[in-house]
This record gives C-alpha cells, structure tokens and sequence, in this order.
C-alpha cells in the first residue's frame, strides 16, 4: 500500500534532484511492449522519477498520481480550474480526442467548458469521492446560444443535444473510457437524439444504462450529473506503471511488502538496519512520519474492447459502390 500524500514528498527527498510534481510533456517515453524489471523501475524511481511518465496509482477514490501533466485551455475547450486539472497524458490526450472530434463534427460551438480532473499528485479532491488517480474529469454538456456556461442545468430549453451527444459518441468510439456518468433525465434527451439521427438502437442499449438493457452498460446514472457529466478513461499505460511502480516501492522499502516482494528485498539488503544519516534511515525516519491514509494496491488494467457501433447499412452501401467503381491495377 502507498501513503499518500507523502508519496511523492519521499521521491522528492531520495531523488538526485528531481523537483517534486514535474510536469511531463504528452508524448510517453516507452511503450508498454518494455516492462520494466522491479528493480530497474526502483532505480527510475530514486533516480529520475521524470523519466518514467505519468503513474496513476490505486483505484480513482483511493489513488495517487505521480508526474502528472496540466491540461491547458484552446479555442475549443475552457479548463475552469488551472489547480485541479492534472491527468495523466492518456487521459488528457483522449480529452483533446474526443472534444477536438466533435469541434470538426459540429463547428461554431461555445468552448467546452472542464472541471474538475486531480490535483498535482493525485489523492482526495473536495467534493469528490473520486478523481484521485488521474483517470477522471468533470466537464459541462454543449448548450444552445444563450445557456452556455459552466455548470448550466441541462434541459429540453438549454441542451445542444446534437454537439452533446456527438461529444458522449465520441468518448465511446474515439476513447477507452470506462464509464460516463450523466443524469438518466439528460440520458434519455441523447438517446432519443441518438436514435432519431440514425444510431443502432441495440447499440445504445448496450451503452445507455438508463434503458436497463445491458448488465454493464458504459453511461450510468449519477445524482447532480444533469450540471456536467464525469467521464473516467482507462489509462493502459499508466495505471500499468503504477502496478509496477507498486511492488518497485516494496523492494526500496518505501511500502509495505507482500511475501513475495519481502523475500526478494531481504535478498537485496534494503532490510538491513540503516546507517545512521544514511539514505535508508532517511526513508526509515519519513516512513514513520508518514499519514496513516493508503492506497491500496492493484494489478494492471485489463482494458476491454471499445463497444463501437455497427456501421450504418447506407455506409456499407457506399463503400462497396467505390470498391466496384476504383480501377483495377
């Protein structure tokens, strides 16, 4: 388990200079083809915690972020807290995705408007029980000229139910996001908006939970999600690092160990009783000062398939017309 905030205090403090919340840039140095061995990532992590990219650690209303990245306004979107709008670079880039899609999709929107993602390193955010880890983000539906703003009810009279539901597709199709929370009052306006324009009715099924046609289904109903909508990404990358990180942690000596872990760092003599005014006994003396609040430790994601939609009958029409009309070579 991962104290937090003290986390990053600690790798702050063992670090050969590395300033505490680094801000990293969107493009993540490794792909997730190269594990890193335990060891090496205890190394990256005393060494150049930097080096490693974001890490969203333990579960979104239990987590901590490390090497976070600050997503900034643009012409399409409005970040309306600057101190709250840290993610990690997988989820801001699925941010930009989805929202610079349906700026394409539907020109001469208002910006949309975004809330609350995490803070710098990640753990609890008031009011919210979530958005600890980097994974998730608050941020306000498209309204019609006259009602934009953030955090304006959703309604018959104000909701631009063609850009809002363009912007929810989006997320589903375009992103791995792993939930959507919205109000079933406002659900129910973008299915029916979904439908009208053509969408596969058992494909929203499958997504919309307000219609209780699927066990799982991607866009839940929430109390005070009819103001903005809560959408929480999968992050592949980080949250695979973060699983690595966790048992790195445990062979520095930094957590708690599991069996298996506390065997291989007896091995490695990180049980030893520290030197005094040593590194170790450094991390001995902040480990005792450390919050009793944890994160609690968790595997790798598994990340399912994105659930798209069937392609529409006069899509499939079109692109057989063009195979049968293309040159033969």
């Amino acid at each position: 388990m991962l104290p937090v905030p003290a986390f990053w205090m600690l790798l702050a403090c063992v670090s050969a200079g590395s300033p505490s919340g680094v801000s990293v840039p969107l493009s993540e140095p490794r792909s997730l083809t190269e594990p890193r061995s335990t060891l090496e990532m205890a190394h990256s992590l005393t060494t150049d915690p930097a080096s490693l990219g974001a890490l969203s650690l333990g579960r979104p209303n239990h987590g901590a972020l490390v090497n976070a990245a600050q997503m900034a306004s643009s012409d399409d979107w409005e970040v309306v807290s600057p101190s709250t709008a840290w993610a990690t670079a997988e989820t801001i880039r699925y941010l930009e995705r989805a929202i610079t899609h349906t700026a394409k999709l539907h020109p001469g929107a208002h910006r949309l408007h975004i809330g609350d993602m995490s803070r710098e390193h990640g753990g609890p955010i008031r009011p919210h029980r979530s958005h600890q880890s980097g994974r998730d983000v608050d941020l306000g539906y498209y309204y019609l000229p006259g009602s934009e703003g953030w955090y304006q009810l959703a309604s018959e009279r104000t909701l631009d139910r063609s850009r809002s539901w363009a912007l929810v597709r989006a997320f589903v199709t375009e992103t791995d996001v792993e939930l959507i929370l919205i109000d079933q009052r406002v659900q129910r306006m973008l299915y029916d908006e979904a439908l009208a324009s053509g969408e596969d009715m058992a494909w929203l099924d499958s997504i919309f939970g307000f219609r209780k046609k699927h066990p799982e289904p991607l866009i839940r109903h929430a109390y005070g999600h009819r103001t903005h909508l809560h959408v929480r990404f999968y992050n592949p990358r980080a949250q695979s690092l973060g699983s690595q990180a966790s048992e790195a942690l445990a062979i520095r000596g930094l957590v708690p160990a599991t069996k298996a872990v506390g065997s291989l760092a007896r091995k490695n003599g990180t049980r030893n009783k520290p030197a005094p005014g040593s590194r170790e006994d450094l991390l001995a003396r902040l480990r005792a000062a450390m919050p009793k609040n944890v994160v609690t430790r968790v595997s790798a994601a598994v990340v399912p398939p994105r659930r798209l939609p069937p392609a529409y009958p006069g899509a499939i029409a079109a692109a057989r017309a063009t195979l049968q009309q293309a040159p033969a070579r």
